[in-house]
């Protein structure tokens, strides 16, 4: 049992309300994972009641580091008026009955380095890095190859993104590796198309996104557009990644002492 500095209380489990798909559900575990190591505390608790409430509905994807101290569960133990409300109005570390409440995407160095320190989180990475087992198929498949991977974000729009990969070839950073597209998006592909041919891709459809996250760690180069997931990817892979947003920039950096 751990003592909760913002509050002088002892707390016994952490509650982690979660959000989005695999690579902000890695971003929550992280920071879940760093604060039980900061404080002390064994038992944590992924709480997936909310994922079919989104527009997009999302499904639970952090089977592969479910242990004997991670519990899931569909029923928060508070009423469902105040499940909502927290998830809905409440971004950050709440108390409650015991147990430190986690709602918020946590994908900004500010909001992770409030609670934990580096070490913290450094610890928890090794422990995501130890829950991968990459498949044998796809690392035959993919080792030694440049993967691009595209989904329409309003952090990084499209262009922008293929510019900086037609930018890394003409520059020959990619060692002239064969480059593949990955892309969860038929309808974007189909609109980019015409210049996604000037740089010789390939398309590669109906992964899940636990196969996409090892297709890119198994990659040589990995440039993204902004993905969480690509990101996730470059960390737990040790490799160095190509994006254009800051805020995962800044946390990469910080992860590497720049």
């Amino acid at each position: 049992m751990g003592k909760c500095l913002q509050f002088n209380c002892e707390i016994s489990k952490v509650k982690v309300v979660l959000k989005g798909g695999l690579g902000n559900q890695l971003f929550q575990l992280a920071f879940a994972y760093a604060l039980c190591e900061k404080y002390g505390i064994h038992a944590l608790e992924l709480y997936t009641g909310n994922l079919a409430r989104y527009k997009t509905k999302r499904q639970f994807e952090l089977s592969p580091w479910v242990n004997g101290q991670t519990f899931v569960s569909r029923k928060s133990g508070l009423n469902k008026f105040l499940t909502q409300f927290i998830d809905r109005f409440f971004c950050g570390v709440l108390f409650a009955r015991r147990t430190v409440w986690i709602t918020g995407y946590f994908q900004d160095y500010v909001s992770i380095s409030r609670y934990v320190g580096l070490s913290d989180y450094k610890s928890a990475i090794i422990k995501l890095r130890n829950g991968i087992k990459i498949d044998s198929t796809l690392q035959t498949s993919f080792n030694g190859l440049t993967v691009l991977h595209l989904r329409g974000t309003d952090f990084a729009p499209i262009d922008e993104i293929i510019s900086h990969a037609e930018e890394l070839i003409h520059l020959n950073r990619l060692n002239s590796l064969p480059l593949f597209l990955v892309s969860d998006d038929k309808l974007l592909v189909k609109k980019i198309t015409p210049r996604l041919k000037i740089i010789g891709a390939d398309y590669l459809f109906g992964y899940s996104s636990f196969q996409m996250l090892q297709v890119f760690i198994t990659a040589d180069v990995l440039i993204t557009n902004g993905s969480t997931l690509s990101w996730w990817s470059a960390i737990l892979g040790q490799k160095e990644i190509y994006t254009n947003r800051k805020n995962l920039l800044v946390i990469y950096k910080w992860l590497k002492g720049q």
